[in-house]
């Protein structure tokens, strides 16, 4: 069971290093300043939390939602709805919220 739970964290993301740059730059081309203010509060409580050693489920899941709003697509919202729930059920390592942290940085430095 362990085994299965590392290998589908792996594989979502896997999956979110795959749609995430394609979702980045949509946001920032359609982002408002209000929205990127929004992803900085955000990636700061995030950055707290994973500086403790705490797992940032909920500030990933709000960040995530932020940029597939400032996408202004229904279909992304959707599709992350799935993808944060199975990510969820799997939970992570707080070592691998440190390197998406790192990566929501380089995200928010595009807009």
């Amino acid at each position: 069971m362990l085994v299965q739970k590392k290998a589908l964290v792996s594989e979502l993301l896997e999956f979110r290093l795959i749609i995430e740059p394609t979702l980045a730059a949509r946001a920032a081309a359609n982002a408002t300043k209000e929205e990127i203010a929004h992803l900085e509060d955000i990636l700061t409580l995030q950055k707290a939390k994973v500086e403790r050693g705490e797992m940032a489920i909920e500030e990933d899941s709000k960040f995530h939602y932020a940029i597939a709003q400032a996408c202004q697509n229904s279909v992304v919202l959707k599709v992350l709805d799935v993808f944060m729930d199975y990510l969820g059920r799997a939970g992570s390592e707080p070592s691998k919220w440190r390197a998406a942290c790192k990566n929501l940085l380089r995200i928010i430095g595009g807009f």
